[in-house]
């Protein structure tokens, strides 16, 4: 018995002096490690979003808002904090408050860092926020965050100028450094061209959480480093006048294509936009139809994205880069060049002969006059815009056997992006030999020439080079890089970039050419297409209009191009009007933006 006693107590000796052991172990050798497992345990670090940079316009010579950022609550989930087997039911109860079905809740998280929030639903309604607040305790893993988001002050104004953000996607969070999933970027506009900019850094926020995972301290902060701030050329008075008229012409004349049937339906949409000649300064940019920026602004619901996406008119097809339609009779002004330089015309003769058509083999071209416009002289024929003239020395340049129309308009910027700072601006086609036989698998022929003369056949153009064309015989002579962003400003108040007047090039032109085109242009309005709109304006305008064919049943577009005061140019104008059947509803478009920029003085009527 003593034996047995002796030996029960050398076990107890050995198990508590193991013990002691290993609690030495633990305190002094492994201590510190513990206790940062512990303190990560009731430890953790949330991010802060940081606010982007803010997006100013100009407003009579100073800067205003246009986008900021304002405070919202956001719905998030913390995957590592959900306990196990919870999933369904808490994205089930989450989904029921929320509005949202259960396993879009359920995606989000999986394509997710676990450890950190994943925002659900950002910009939550006071109600949402009350209902959610009150039921947390049940929701483990589920937090409430504030959060800025964008505030577009002006709502649809240059809403294809100014883009959205939303949330990054897979593809380009692997294209992007320093992104995660539920972060937002930039998707279309200057929010897209300039996010290293926009985007700021994240802060930190320590906290202490109990067992529950619930917040009960915070223990330090980091705060985040806002973007940079955007100050652009665009006018903001400019920007609505010129939505405003393009957009009740656009509408007028849908309204009266219900009675008139050769207005089939009436325009599909337009775009304005008018620049400094001698700087290339985008004053403003329209296009219509367009879409509410805030919409975005918390993330957009799915059914009103698809109601947007399938809508027939394309609200978010930016127009002024995005479409590439024939320039139609704006293109003869670049013709009009090709003819001076390689035809040896005499400016003071009569030497154009329209009859009202023109005959090449067995194809008959007309003249949008019925029986022609007879002899004219070089200014007539542009004023009046006379396609028989044209056709007839499209036909004598091609037999020249040269591409001078092809080489002033690529010169002139066509074929190639302006390289303004937008995304998804397209480049145009200038068809020529090389590109027939490539992409037509056809030889040139002599009708290719005389469509192009027009401005038709396979030419393509945006309207933004349509107004860089007009910009640079305004200018005299100097293809400038249109721009939108004048500066950026830092969240330290240091200036990070400043945006200049470049000339792209000096076209391979003549002054002597030019200054004909100049004369040429200013005639238009004096007795040629243009009378109607701005034959009484004062100041002079300098213009041409442009009246494109579409496929058949379809409606013409419409072009206006010109610039003012005619004799020292200080803004140049593009209006387009796709499907909008006849250049003089564009004209009448360029007037009434026009009537803002120069008032005009009321004649008082005798008594």
């Amino acid at each position: 018995m003593e034996r047995r006693i002796k030996i029960g107590g050398l076990i107890c000796i050995i198990i508590f002096a193991l013990l002691i052991l290993r609690l030495g172990q633990l305190q002094i050798i492994h201590g510190e490690q513990y206790s940062r497992l512990a303190d990560g345990n009731r430890i953790e670090n949330r991010p802060i979003p940081a606010p982007r940079g803010r997006v100013f316009m100009q407003r009579e010579g100073e800067p205003v808002i246009a986008v900021s950022n304002r405070l919202a609550y956001s719905a998030s989930v913390i995957p590592a904090n959900i306990p196990p087997g919870e999933m369904d039911n808490i994205c089930d109860e989450l989904g029921r408050i929320l509005g949202m079905e259960p396993y879009r809740i359920i995606e989000r998280i999986q394509s997710s860092q676990r450890a950190l929030p994943v925002r659900i639903k950002r910009n939550l309604t006071p109600q949402q926020l009350l209902i959610l607040e009150e039921n947390l305790r049940e929701l483990p893993g589920v937090i409430i965050e504030k959060i800025p988001i964008r505030d577009n002050v002006y709502g649809s104004t240059a809403a294809h100028l100014l883009g959205y953000v939303g949330e990054v996607s897979l593809s380009e969070i692997s294209f992007f450094e320093g992104y995660r999933s539920g972060d937002l970027i930039g998707k279309s506009g200057l929010e897209r061209s300039y996010e290293p900019f926009l985007r700021g850094v994240d802060g930190i926020r320590q906290i202490e959480v109990n067992a529950h995972r619930m917040e009960i301290a915070t223990l330090g902060i980091r705060d985040p480093q806002p973007g940079a701030d955007l100050y652009i050329s665009i006018d903001l008075d400019l920007q609505m006048i010129a939505e405003q008229v393009l957009k009740e012409k656009i509408l007028e004349l849908q309204e009266m294509a219900k009675e008139d049937e050769d207005l089939m339906g009436g325009p599909t949409g337009g775009s304005f936009i008018a620049m400094e000649p001698n700087t290339g300064k985008i004053l403003a940019m329209a296009s219509y139809p367009t879409f509410d920026l805030n919409l975005f602004a918390g993330g957009i619901e799915r059914s009103e994205l698809e109601k947007l996406q399938n809508n027939f008119h394309r609200p978010f097809l930016d127009r002024n880069i995005q479409i590439t339609p024939a320039p139609g009779s704006t293109f003869k002004v670049i013709t009009g060049m090709a003819v001076l330089k390689d035809l040896n015309l005499s400016l003071n003769r009569k030497t154009a002969q329209c009859t009202g058509t023109f005959t090449l083999g067995p194809q008959e071209w007309k003249c949008w006059r019925d029986g022609g416009h007879g002899q004219l002289t070089f200014f007539e024929a542009l004023a009046h815009s006379c396609n028989v003239a044209f056709y007839r020395w499209g036909h004598e340049l091609h037999h020249q056997g040269n591409d001078t129309i092809q080489k002033i308009a690529r010169e002139f910027g066509f074929g190639f992006l302006t390289g303004i700072d937008l995304p998804n601006e397209k480049a145009g086609i200038v068809p020529d030999r090389d590109w027939k036989m490539n992409h037509l698998k056809g030889p040139w022929v002599p009708g290719d020439s005389v469509n192009m003369a027009i401005g038709q056949g396979d030419l393509q153009a945006t309207p933004l080079q349509l107004v860089n064309m007009i910009n640079t015989v305004a200018n005299g002579g100097y293809l400038m890089q249109p721009f939108i962003v004048e500066r950026i400003i830092d969240n330290n108040g240091e200036k990070i970039f400043e945006g200049k007047p470049e000339v792209i090039r000096t076209p391979d032109v003549s002054r002597e050419i030019i200054e004909t085109i100049q004369t040429a242009l200013q005639e238009v309005t004096e007795y040629g297409t243009g009378l109607r709109g701005f034959g009484d304006f004062v100041p002079r305008v300098a213009g041409k209009t442009g009246t494109a064919q579409t496929v058949p049943g379809q409606a013409n577009h419409g072009w206006y191009a010109g610039y003012v005061p005619a004799d020292n140019p200080e803004i140049s104008f593009v209006v387009f009007l796709e499907h909008g059947s006849d250049s003089g509803f564009a004209v009448d478009v360029g007037r009434a933006f026009l009537e803002y920029y120069y008032p005009q003085e009321e004649e008082v009527a005798e008594e």
